[in-house]
């Protein structure tokens, strides 16, 4: 395969070889690409950690490069981050501060809050993404360690607000790797991973 994607690279690159050539080999290596991202994302969850985060990796780069190329003319900033994830009734965005709050409906009259916020982590950017999933002392310590082993790209931590400590489901990522598609998806998986959670604990939709 890679042979022909070399040879509808080289046939796309040469000017003289005709525009149908050029087309056919345009639409080949387009296609090309989805069935990479469709392959890739099915095996996004490997149970070989050495795969998975190989996996991983390619799709970050897929994302990214479909992401420079499609907004190129958009800044990578925090608000922009956060308006490219709003959907009309399905998640609206509102500011507090130097954050973002993006609440995304859940089905069956259920919403959770997903926040974005730009942090430094050992000396370098990073966007920061997290919901609040319940009060601490309502989620069994065995149960969130034994699900911290099982979640994909996010984890279980603890955060104190207004002197009490909340359950939260939090996913960090370098500001270099952040795409507008990347932020979307971890948005709606924070939001049914986290109701999920509180629905568990709680039974309640506080948050």
């Amino acid at each position: 395969m890679a042979m022909t994607v070399q040879k509808a690279v080289e046939t796309l690159s040469d000017t003289g070889s005709g525009w149908v050539h050029r087309r056919d080999a345009a639409d080949f290596l387009g296609r090309a690409v989805l069935h990479a991202m469709d392959a890739l994302q099915a095996f996004s969850a490997d149970k070989d950690p050495d795969v998975q985060q190989a996996v991983q990796q390619a799709l970050q780069q897929l994302e990214g490069s479909a992401g420079r190329s499609s907004v190129n003319a958009t800044a990578l900033t925090l608000e922009n981050l956060a308006l490219s994830c709003e959907k009309p009734e399905r998640r609206m965005v509102t500011q507090e501060g130097d954050r973002f709050c993006i609440t995304v409906r859940t089905g069956e009259g259920r919403s959770q809050q997903v926040y974005l916020e730009q942090q430094v982590v050992k000396d370098e950017s990073a966007l920061h993404m997290f919901t609040l999933c319940g009060k601490a002392e309502d989620a069994p310590v065995s149960w969130t360690l034994q699900m911290n082993g099982e979640m994909q790209g996010c984890a279980f931590a603890l955060t104190e607000i207004e002197g009490e400590e909340y359950l939260v489901l939090r996913h960090y990522m370098p500001w270099a790797s952040v795409t507008f598609r990347g932020t979307k998806r971890m948005v709606k998986a924070l939001a049914q991973y986290g109701d999920w959670v509180e629905k568990k604990i709680s039974e309640g939709d506080q948050f």
